[in-house]
């Protein structure tokens, strides 16, 4: 039977139309998978480029953490002798008092100590009798009955001896105070007595402090009958009239210090759990070395038993430890990248300031970047469930277009060839959306409004957009804020150098003047000025503001303006008590912050040599004259500008010889310190100054000063903004 023309023709068209869906649908799912291709590739090449921009921001952020800790872990230590310190500073003064007026005090000895007091070494110190009390015993060989005058005035600072003694009993601490004499006995604080007809003078603590003459800590010694316990001592001796008659202070068990080097280790343990830490003292000697129960890297448990107390450590062989050592005299700390025995570790360290000791912990390398790793893990996760999701809600759509082309195969080419339109369209947007985002674009956003899963898929592909965005600028917001710090602070230091003045005017043959101005901090409160008047007068200001830093900077400026512009409107020299009452007035107007400056300011008549000056509240200024520097004092020191309104200010003059040189100072100067805390003084920049050759120009006069004051400090960091500003007279000749 022949087919009929209609048969033929709806065979063919539903041939076409077939033709046409299966190719539509075909294509659709083929730019459905490509798109699922490109989006899992551009997702996975977003978040490795995430991952690797970050592994180091956190690496090192991680090792900062640690040297944070170890750090804290220092400054704890050393808060702990700091307290110690003061308490024998105490001790010392009231010891030294009681000598200086000995009859005004009563004769009341402390009983001596007897057999049944003195521990046996065996019964434990918890079982004991908790009461503290004082006492007294003798070493070998003394004649007790002429030391008793003597004993009955010590005996006074037995108040203070059971004082600190109970103190330390109620927090649980084992710090026993003692004085040792020179003569022969000593009194003690505890809750047991002392050896009897013992020989203390040849006691560690008792030679220390008699060998260096001043408050000291001793290195760290094992306790006669306690099995490999650390402990310490502060001492000092006291004196009379200037001559030593003992040793005062504190025996000390360091049950704190093991304490905190536990905490500090807990805190280590919450990332680290295979790490160690340390506390050496200044021979490279271990006072304790602790790592977690239950830690499995075997190389640091060797190294943990190895660490025994009074013993140098294991590591000490090694160059990067042996230059963490050479570094605790420099006051530095870092974190270091070593191998022990192929095995990469991390170390950092830092030092425990005016004891020259060492606090430090190991760490394998691993731990320092598990950090990273877990940001790798948590991106590779947020990834993986992405591509899934967008797997799946593809693999819905590609379902769905199979099962519409074959509901669709009996419509027409249009109807065919629209719903073909419509899914592919969508996919399409999708596609040419992840195209974009890939060239870097994390601002773009596919825009889909088809109310089914292809716009699923989209606001997948944007929220994760937005989620590596988010990530990406946290970090660069970290780093950026950092150095903007370090930049304003830079830029604050150079705006104040600038306004100080730096052309020292050489040209002039009547005079020799310069002036130099280090700030502790990036900016300080330190200023100096000079200028000419007329071609005859030159004048000189020296000034310190209350506080340092930006606000002290900014305070110093204000200062500056007000007394240059009155000092050029004021009619003669005569006007400088003026001037100051004036700028006193300006400065204590809107001083809300309650901030202060001392000021020298004085002028010189370059051809009589008449120096008229006004002080202030500043240090006293320094004057050579016939070849020696003396200090120029005055009977009442007037107030610093900034305090109270309607000060009057007082008028000093005297005349200049040809030669004469007016030295300048703030008090960061005479205020220096060592490591021990001592004060460079006044007697020491006077000497200082007497003992430059007085051929050297000013300058160079400036530049020995300067050197004197870092060789006394001994690489102790600067406390307080240095300044200092010297002028020569040379007189009509223009000669020395």
């Amino acid at each position: 039977m022949k087919n009929s023309i209609k048969a033929r023709v709806l065979r063919l068209l539903f041939a076409f139309v077939a033709a046409i869906l299966v190719i539509l649908g075909l294509g659709a799912l083929y730019g459905m998978e490509q798109s699922k291709e490109f989006a899992s590739r551009y997702v996975t090449d977003v978040s490795n480029a995430a991952i690797d921009n970050s592994a180091g921001v956190i690496v090192s952020m991680r090792q900062n953490e640690l040297l944070l800790t170890v750090k804290k872990n220092a400054d704890e230590i050393e808060d702990f002798a700091d307290e110690v310190r003061r308490d024998v500073r105490l001790l010392q003064l009231e010891m030294e008092r009681i000598w200086a007026d000995p009859d005004g005090y009563r004769r009341t000895p402390v009983p001596t100590a007897t057999e049944d007091q003195v521990w046996d070494g065996i019964t434990p110190v918890d079982e004991l009798d908790q009461t503290v009390f004082a006492f007294v015993t003798y070493a070998p060989g003394v004649n007790r009955a002429s030391l008793q005058e003597e004993v009955a005035v010590t005996s006074n600072i037995r108040d203070f001896l059971v004082s600190f003694a109970e103190q330390a009993q109620q927090r649980k601490g084992h710090q026993t105070p003692v004085v040792g004499t020179k003569s022969g006995f000593l009194i003690k604080g505890d809750i047991v007595a002392s050896k009897l007809n013992l020989e203390f003078r040849d006691s560690i603590w008792y030679r220390t402090a008699m060998e260096k003459g001043e408050l000291t800590f001793t290195p760290a010694y094992q306790v006669q009958g306690v099995k490999k316990v650390p402990a310490i001592a502060c001492t000092a001796p006291y004196k009379r009239n200037g001559e030593v008659m003992g040793v005062i202070g504190f025996g000390l068990m360091l049950d704190e210090l093991e304490h905190l080097m536990k905490r500090a280790l807990d805190t280590i343990g919450e990332q680290n759990p295979d790490g160690l830490n340390f506390l050496l003292d200044e021979q490279g000697r271990v006072i304790f070395c602790q790592r977690k129960q239950g830690a499995d890297d075997k190389l640091l448990g060797e190294l943990f038993t190895k660490s025994e107390p009074f013993e140098n450590f294991p590591l000490l062989d090694r160059p990067e430890l042996i230059a963490a050592m050479s570094d605790i005299k420099k006051g530095n700390k870092a974190v270091i990248d070593m191998k022990i025995e192929d095995k990469e570790y991390t170390l950092a360290y830092a030092p425990v300031e005016g004891m020259n000791w060492l606090v430090g912990a190991v760490i394998p390398r691993p731990d320092v970047e598990i950090y990273a790793q877990k940001n790798r893990r948590q991106v590779e996760a947020l990834t993986e469930e992405r591509i899934r999701d967008l797997h799946a809600d593809l693999g819905r759509e590609s379902m769905l277009i199979v099962l519409l082309v074959l509901l669709l195969a009996g419509l027409s080419v249009y109807s065919g060839m629209a719903l073909a339109d419509r899914f592919v369209k969508p996919l399409l947007e999708l596609r040419n959306g992840l195209q974009e985002i890939s060239k870097g674009n994390l601002d773009y956003k596919i825009r889909l409004s088809t109310n089914d899963e292809i716009e699923e898929v989209a606001d997948d592909v944007n929220a994760m957009t937005v989620d590596l965005k988010k990530y990406i600028e946290n970090i660069s917001r970290i780093t950026a804020e950092k150095q903007s710090i370090a930049t304003e602070i830079s830029v604050a230091h150079n705006i104040q150098i600038s306004a100080l003045p730096r052309d020292f005017l050489t040209d002039r043959h009547d005079f020799q003047i310069y002036a130099t101005m280090d700030a502790a901090m990036g900016v300080g409160g330190d200023f100096y000025d000079f200028y000419m008047t007329d071609e005859n007068h030159l004048v000189v200001t020296i000034a310190d503001v209350s506080g340092k830093g930006v606000p002290a900077a900014l305070f110093m400026m204000r200062a500056k303006t007000t007394l240059k512009n009155l000092v050029l409107m004021a009619g003669s020299p005569d006007d400088f008590g003026a001037v100051m009452t004036l700028a006193n007035q300006e400065l204590c107007r809107d001083n809300e912050t309650m901030m202060f400056v001392t000021v020298l300011i004085a002028q010189i008549d370059l051809i009589t040599g008449e120096l008229i000056y006004v002080n202030a509240g500043h240090n006293p200024p320094c004057l050579r004259e016939n070849g020696k520097f003396r200090y120029l004092l005055q009977k009442k020191n007037d107030m610093a500008l900034g305090v109270v309104e309607g000060v009057m200010y007082e008028v000093h003059r005297l005349t200049l010889s040809p030669g004469d040189m007016l030295f300048l100072y703030t008090d960061g100067v005479t205020e220096a310190m060592d490591k021990d805390l001592n004060l460079y003084s006044e007697e020491r920049l006077e000497k200082t100054l007497n003992n430059i050759e007085g051929g050297l120009s000013v300058e160079e006069i400036l530049a020995e000063v300067r050197k004197d004051i870092a060789a006394y400090a001994g690489g102790a960091e600067q406390s307080d903004d240095i300044t200092m500003l010297g002028v020569r007279f040379l007189g009509k000749t223009g000669t020395l």
